[in-house]
């Protein structure tokens, strides 16, 4: 069956594939993987790349928040619920602060947590295991969704108001 979305590259996964130029001109924008799955950071890597995305992982919660201290923050954030310095729920509200999407993935999250993630700030929360383009177009649904409603103010201001310190950057 013909995907008249992807063209042919070979890879009969199709994940990521674009017809529209947006892979090569990185067009998707920005996007941290914060998870503490070696499989999961490089499977998200490679997917999101391949669909333009910029990439940059995270084994850790610290990693990330020292990141989005230096600024600039990512447009979507890819966070695992549980990291082994931290519950990523609680970091939820800093990112998104930012004007980033933020999707959350866990292999546990209940009902409650779910709750919780959308009441922080999260633009769509997924089970683990996921299939890959599922994931995506979750991402890029969120990543368009959160640029509607993006704050105009410079992201270190943005930074400042989620109570994340840093430097100004120019």
């Amino acid at each position: 069956m013909h995907n008249s979305v992807a063209r042919p590259t070979g890879d009969p996964s199709g994940v990521g594939e674009r017809d529209d130029g947006a892979a090569e001109a990185g067009a998707a924008g920005a996007i941290w993987v914060v998870d503490d799955s070696e499989a999961i950071r490089v499977l998200a890597k490679s997917a999101f790349e391949r669909a333009g995305w910029r990439v940059t992982a995270f084994e850790d919660l610290a990693g990330a928040r020292d990141a989005l201290a230096a600024g600039p923050a990512p447009d979507a954030v890819l966070l695992d619920i549980h990291l082994p310095d931290g519950n990523g729920l609680h970091d939820i509200g800093a990112f998104a602060a930012t004007g980033a999407a933020v999707v959350v993935v866990s292999n546990v999250a209940g009902p409650d947590q779910v709750e919780a993630a959308f009441a922080a700030g999260a633009g769509d929360v997924v089970p683990k295991p996921f299939d890959l383009r599922s994931l995506l177009a979750r991402v890029e649904r969120a990543a368009r969704a959160a640029r509607a409603v993006r704050p105009v103010a410079p992201a270190a201001e943005a930074r400042a108001a989620a109570g994340v310190g840093g430097a100004e950057l120019g």
